[in-house]
């Protein structure tokens, strides 16, 4: 099943789907947090007191029949 409308971010030629934003303030261990929300990476950008949680979005390897 696609789940659609789901946000994505580009980094460093790679795409990633935002699985949460939440602010800096609510949380108090990260490593949890991150686990939770099943994302692979945290990013916090400078401009911002956010954290986003990213799933990296995996190449398909698929194989022809002929």
């Amino acid at each position: 099943m696609f789940q659609l409308n789901r946000q994505l971010m580009r980094f460093n030629d790679k795409l990633y789907i935002v699985k949460k934003t939440i602010s800096g303030d609510k949380i108090s261990d990260l490593e949890l947090a991150k686990q939770y929300f099943g994302a692979d990476y945290i990013v916090r950008p400078k401009t911002s007191n956010d954290y986003i949680f990213l799933e990296t979005i995996q190449d398909l390897e698929y194989e022809t029949t002929h």
